[in-house]
């Protein structure tokens, strides 16, 4: 429901007010992914992820990256906790993510740790 809603009203420009508008319920949001909201970070998640087709929508704003950015890193931690409860929406997340932001936008800020030592092998 949130999704229809603020895609259906997302303008194709964002102009200031609703880059503040948007910064304001995404941290909203992003204040449930604390140890006390845990019993709903499944759906944070899907939440979040439609905060980047939002973005998308908007013709990939900067400003509007510069806040969702700063969340990503949050997001990495869980996506290194083995013991995250819910893998499968974090990494749809992900997806949604990539796939909305680019791999190039999204490689510049999360870079390949490559050490020339990795296997290939698909075993």
């Amino acid at each position: 429901v949130i999704y229809c809603c603020l895609l259906s009203n997302a303008p194709s420009e964002a102009n200031p007010r609703a880059i503040e508008v948007l910064n304001e319920m995404f941290k909203t949001v992003a204040q449930t992914l604390t140890q006390s909201y845990r019993h709903i970070w499944n759906q944070t998640l899907i939440i979040i992820s439609k905060f980047f087709q939002i973005y998308k929508a908007m013709g990939s704003n900067d400003s509007l990256w510069k806040i969702l950015k700063n969340y990503l890193p949050v997001l990495e931690q869980f996506y290194n906790s083995p013991n995250f409860a819910y893998p499968f929406e974090l990494n749809r997340c992900f997806e949604n993510i990539i796939s909305n932001v680019g791999p190039r936008k999204f490689l510049e800020e999360f870079p390949l740790k490559l050490t020339g030592k990795e296997s290939l092998d698909l075993q």
